[in-house]
């Protein structure tokens, strides 16, 4: 059975320097968009996210949005996207009927989602320009190795950065 992510995978395999994703302050061919779903999938599965758990997704418009969901689809687990301007009380509710095991939320958002994912007991995840999956020190530590790949592990866990997002 296809899914959302078979055309990401088909042209990052056919077209990978073809423009997958624009913004206004850049772009993500296919090859990109492919790795860095690939990556955050990754890093869900390194936190305990496995197929068919439920990821609340919390993002306007923005080419991480797009990132993170076909990470989450690409591991098998749930998309359970919410409107950005859902209140405390609705996240609950969101989080509760449908099961979630994580909230991923955009940095920029109000404190709506982290304060619904604590009152659930739910592990909250920033969602930040670039879908930087690590925290700012693994991500400093990782910019400041002399690799390009963008992966490798920091303190045993998981580190990834997009191309670009070690630039000053």
């Amino acid at each position: 059975m296809a899914s959302v992510i078979t055309p990401v995978l088909r042209h990052a395999s056919t077209d990978p320097d073809h423009i997958a994703l624009r913004s206004a302050q850049r772009s993500w061919t296919y090859a990109q968009l492919h790795d860095a779903a690939f990556a955050y999938s990754q890093a869900l599965r390194t936190q305990g996210i496995g197929p068919g758990d439920r990821v609340l997704l919390i993002a306007p418009t923005v080419p991480e949005f797009v990132i993170a969901y076909l990470g989450i689809v690409a591991l098998g687990a749930v998309v359970v996207p919410v409107n950005t301007m859902s209140t405390r009380a609705e996240l609950e509710y969101f989080l509760d009927e449908a099961g979630c095991s994580l909230v991923v939320a955009w940095h920029e958002l109000g404190p709506a989602a982290v304060e619904a994912a604590a009152a659930q007991g739910i592990p909250h995840w920033s969602l930040t320009e670039g879908a930087q999956v690590a925290g700012d020190e693994i991500l400093g530590a990782v910019c400041n190795r002399e690799h390009d790949d963008g992966i490798r592990p920091v303190d045993g866990r998981l580190a990834y950065a997009l191309p670009g997002a070690c630039d000053p």
